[in-house]
């Protein structure tokens, strides 16, 4: 491969100034954090020792898994090291702002390891940067930057030495990704069998590493069975799917929180919902409200998929809010992604089976529930590399000429 020329090498050092000057100034506005997020909640009661629990604002409900562990493990210790609620609110918004231009700086290393060249990478991070919100209250941007070096791992030659070695450190990053975000999963599985380094053995390479993120997740998973009856990784569908899915539910959150949908059927604001979760359990509570939502969805089909529709395409082409910049920076990297993607078809690049799989499954679950953008975030700088990819080949047109070259096949010895 073309060794990178000044310009390119210093591209990473550059978008990540610019993803931290971003933050800087979005910090300047007030930044969503502390009552009513679920995932400060349960960080409070970590940090008063009252353990993983109560992540409603109404009154405590006990135990939960409504919310994977990592993230309010995290602000806990955060809260535990700063008092001051100011303190705490600038220092996750700090470590926020760095993993948001990690993930900028990834980007064009990734890119020149996949395509010979830089730019997709550097047009998918500028894309990222102009779209990219600060949100301390949810893991999305911890999610994004681990999932992202996951990525660069797996296309990664393998070393010569020890290469099961380098497959368990995928595998306990795959664990703690999936610990930040179980949908990360819905990525993981076609990374892991469509991905990979050459020489390297797919079938074998992805079972070590899913059965190393099993056994990750596997003490969480475990903690679940013993306080709450069952041996799962979250909970919350059912109730997401509730409150999505019903006479009243608009398309999108903000909007189902305008017209009063939400209030009255979650636990998060609704007395009488945390209430009959604390007596029935929250495994049953969710598992019941599932029922309801789906005995509605067959009693209404017609209006089920007008949300569905609507939600399909709020996910790609989110409905800007009061930040106007960033939506439509996201519709245009969006927009950009299509051709990208068909081009990148046409062309039978090495990441397209990957792609396809993980844009058509991972946001179905998303399909089905309130929209709202902090759904997109994990793989928002995935969705973008597409429209990188098509303006360099644009470039690459327009200049007559392309210094690009693959990498060199590697071939990797299978472990003893």
């Amino acid at each position: 491969m073309a060794q990178p020329n000044k310009r390119e090498s210093s591209a990473p050092l550059i978008l990540f100034a610019a993803a931290l000057l971003a933050g800087y100034f979005q910090m300047l506005a007030p930044v969503p954090f502390g009552r009513g997020f679920e995932m400060c909640a349960i960080a409070r009661s970590l940090a008063a020792h009252t353990g993983f629990a109560n992540p409603f604002q109404t009154l405590p409900t006990g135990p939960t898994a409504a919310n994977p562990p990592l993230y309010p493990l995290f602000l806990a210790a955060v809260m535990m090291l700063f008092r001051s609620s100011a303190a705490i609110v600038r220092v996750v918004s700090f470590v926020t702002m760095v993993a948001n231009a990690v993930t900028a700086a990834l980007l064009p290393q990734w890119s020149r390891r996949l395509f010979g060249a830089s730019t997709p990478g550097i047009v998918a991070a500028v894309l990222w940067i102009a779209s990219v919100l600060l949100m301390p209250e949810w893991d999305v941007s911890l999610t994004a930057v681990l999932l992202l070096w996951v990525c660069v791992l797996c296309t990664s030659p393998v070393p010569v030495r020890g290469p099961l070695r380098a497959w368990v450190l995928i595998g306990i990053l795959a664990g703690l990704l999936l610990l930040l975000n179980p949908a990360a999963l819905l990525i993981l599985l076609p990374l892991v069998f469509f991905v990979a380094p050459p020489g390297s053995r797919i079938p074998g390479r992805a079972v070590v590493i899913l059965a190393i993120a099993f056994l990750v997740i596997l003490p969480w998973m475990a903690r679940n069975k013993v306080r709450l009856g069952h041996f799962v990784m979250r909970t919350g569908f059912g109730t997401a799917l509730y409150v999505s899915n019903n006479d009243c539910a608009r398309s999108s959150f903000y909007a189902n929180m305008a017209a009063g949908c939400y209030q009255p059927r979650h636990p998060n604001t609704s007395v009488a919902d945390a209430r009959l979760l604390e007596q029935m359990g929250e495994v049953r509570y969710d598992q019941m409200r599932k029922a309801d939502a789906e005995r509605w969805i067959k009693s209404n089909p017609r209006r089920f998929l007008q949300l569905t529709a609507a939600r399909v395409a709020e996910f790609w082409f989110p409905v800007p809010g009061p930040q106007l910049w960033p939506m439509f920076a996201m519709w245009l990297g969006t927009a950009l992604s299509i051709p990208g993607l068909i081009l990148m078809i046409l062309r039978r690049e090495r990441l397209v089976p990957f792609l396809l799989a993980a844009f058509a499954i991972y946001p179905l679950m998303y399909y089905v529930v309130v929209a709202d953008v902090r759904y997109r975030y994990p793989i928002l700088w995935l969705t973008f590399l597409p429209a990188g990819y098509l303006l360099h080949r644009v470039r690459c047109g327009v200049l007559g000429r392309c210094h690009t070259k693959r990498a060199a096949s590697v071939v990797v010895p299978t472990a003893e």
